[in-house]
């Protein structure tokens, strides 16, 4: 019988405290307004490599999360896109 039957999942209690945790290092970039959606489905493309966040899109804000220890993965794929320019902010 399904209903009188316990789960045996672990309840979140029981889970080691760092488990969620990742260790993610970002940078904020401006680029072209009109180029933030393309970078965005770009970088959906490099799955797990960088998630974009848009932060002032009439300015072309952006901020990139990324993990640990990628950074140098994350501008190299910007200088190999055609039509990308960016400013470190």
């Amino acid at each position: 019988m399904i209903g009188s039957q316990k789960s045996r999942l672990p309840s979140h209690r029981q889970l080691p405290d760092n488990m969620y945790k990742t260790i993610c290092d970002h940078q904020e970039i401006t680029i072209n307004p009109s180029r933030i959606a393309f970078l965005k489905f770009i970088l959906e493309g490099y799955d797990g490599l960088a998630i974009l966040s848009t932060l002032d899109a009439k300015q072309g804000k952006v901020l990139l999360r990324f993990p640990e220890g990628r950074r140098g993965e994350v501008i190299s794929l910007l200088n190999s896109i055609d039509g990308i320019t960016f400013e470190v902010d």
